[in-house]
């Protein structure tokens, strides 16, 4: 193997190149992020938390962290909320936390929410951007 094979961007025939592969992780980043929002997207006023829905929601808050430097650290510059996340991550803290929080701390955190969102979207597009066009295949 020659010094210039170390930079081709597939290893073996089929498999992901390296710019595929951050656009599945963020994609995938950007999925749990949606789906966390889906515990605090409505207002939880007067809302009967259960512990089953805390441990839930303990468990996204765990696996956003957790995958929160992979994602960084992959996404590099392409990424311009990375640390947003996580000060967010732990001023939301828990689902009754929300629930205590006055109805101008919870907007605020369902708009910081958005704006990281936006920013990972943006990402994920110019990520989508930089892949090469392939012409269609004849038939």
């Amino acid at each position: 193997m020659g010094f210039m094979d170390i930079f081709k961007s597939r290893s073996k025939k089929g498999e992901p190149t390296v710019l595929e592969k951050k656009i599945m992780l963020c994609r995938g980043y950007a999925k749990l992020w949606s789906d966390f929002f889906q515990f605090f997207s409505d207002s939880l006023e007067g809302v009967t938390i259960t512990d089953k829905q805390e441990a839930a929601f303990f468990k996204y808050m765990t696996v956003l962290s957790t995958r929160h430097f992979e994602f960084v650290t992959k996404m590099g510059e392409d990424l311009k909320a990375a640390d947003s996340i996580l000060v967010l991550l732990k001023d939301i803290g828990s689902l009754r936390n929300l629930q205590g929080m006055s109805e101008a701390e919870f907007s605020s955190t369902q708009v910081k929410w958005h704006e990281i969102f936006i920013h990972m979207n943006k990402a994920l597009g110019r990520l989508i951007q930089k892949m090469p066009v392939t012409a269609p295949k004849a038939a």
